[in-house]
């Protein structure tokens, strides 16, 4: 099926006036930049495209709560970023409370404004984001993969050279005493 015929099908399974859901759908297709997608089969289309589609589909009927488990799981950088800002868009906009399960802290950082961690049901932390990065992120790693064999590093306060191989070099920043850690 094409997505246009899984929204249809949608709409009438949550029994969304026909008027609603067409104005609800045109706006979905807009956010989420469906139209060169709504009528190819849903087996032609990438990853990130049918991520996109469902996450319409999920939307379409206006749920007040929607629960999305690992939503940009095996995206790639560009359709992460994507999804992303169209969920904080239409939490934001449209009042819908996002529950979201990540092991990836660029999803819970760009689209929650808390964090909620629970080990065997129970509920050991809930905070704002930022609040739960200025008290337990002490530092970030990150990893630089370059042209250049090898990468000169500035003598800086609060940079550890964790590695360092051809092409790929692994830096350990301080964030207790960064500006933005929030």
């Amino acid at each position: 099926l094409a997505p246009r015929d899984t929204f249809a099908l949608l709409g009438r399974v949550y029994e969304v006036p026909r008027d609603v859901w067409r104005e609800r759908l045109d706006a979905l297709v807009q956010a989420f930049a469906l139209g060169p997608l709504i009528d190819r089969p849903v087996r032609q289309l990438s990853l990130g495209e049918r991520m996109r589609c469902e996450l319409a589909a999920s939307l379409l009927h206006a749920p007040r709560v929607l629960f999305l488990d690992e939503p940009t799981i095996g995206l790639d950088v560009t359709a992460k970023a994507a999804i992303r800002e169209l969920l904080h868009r239409r939490s934001t906009e449209d009042g819908t409370t996002l529950l979201l399960t990540s092991h990836d802290t660029g999803d819970i950082e760009q689209v929650c404004d808390r964090v909620v961690i629970i080990h065997r049901g129970r509920i050991l932390l809930d905070v704002p984001v930022g609040e739960l990065k200025r008290r337990y992120l002490r530092s970030r790693r990150i990893t630089l993969v370059t042209a250049s064999e090898h990468v000169e590093l500035p003598s800086t306060p609060g940079v550890r050279l964790v590695s360092a191989v051809p092409h790929r070099t692994t830096v350990e920043i301080d964030a207790t005493g960064t500006a933005d850690t929030a």
